[in-house]
């Protein structure tokens, strides 16, 4: 998720905590924020550079295998001893709670992109299906059958097109580079 994104989100549940009227509802808050140096410092190891930008841009296009059971503020392990923690110290409790909502909004966040990548992968499968039985398995360029078809824009999306069965055409490898002047 987008840091801007963890900020609302973050500073909604500290009200909600605060309504409730909790003891340290800004530690919640804090707390849920500074989850997100977890990932600029594992990100740094994996670059070995400190670049907030390209961090926030791999978190937001992560994939399904994401580092977050394994940065240390977003273990569960440390999420489940501070809540039990703050049993005894409150503003532990709190801390806990803020880590515990990061991660929850990260989870979320993750679930939401693998179905989306899956909702476009399917869509995808099922337009190229549509159109190469509509094309007979042939190459609309060359009338080659038997080879590796490829979907190809008639009206290419940046000036309009559309995904639509009726906008695409199933072209061969050599025939969708020379449509591209590749």
């Amino acid at each position: 998720m987008h840091p801007a994104g963890h900020v609302a989100v973050s500073t909604l549940a500290a009200l909600a905590l605060a309504r409730r009227r909790r003891a340290f509802p800004w530690l919640a808050w804090v707390a849920s924020l500074l989850a997100d140096v977890d990932h600029l410092i594992w990100h740094a190891r994996q670059r070995q550079q400190i670049d907030p930008v390209a961090t926030w841009r791999y978190f937001r296009n992560q994939h399904e295998d994401g580092p977050e059971g394994r940065l240390a503020l977003h273990r569960y392990e440390v999420i489940g001893a501070g809540l039990l923690l703050g049993r005894l110290f409150r503003p532990v409790g709190e801390v806990a709670l803020g880590l515990a909502f990061h991660r929850l909004v990260d989870d979320a966040s993750s679930l939401w992109h693998v179905g989306r990548r899956r909702s476009l992968r399917w869509r995808r499968d099922r337009l190229r299906a549509v159109v190469f039985k509509r094309e007979h398995g042939a190459c609309q360029g060359c009338g080659a059958t038997g080879v590796a078809l490829e979907l190809h824009h008639r009206l290419p999306e940046a000036g309009g097109g559309t995904s639509e069965p009726d906008n695409l055409l199933a072209l061969c490898r050599p025939c969708h580079d020379r449509a591209h002047g590749r």
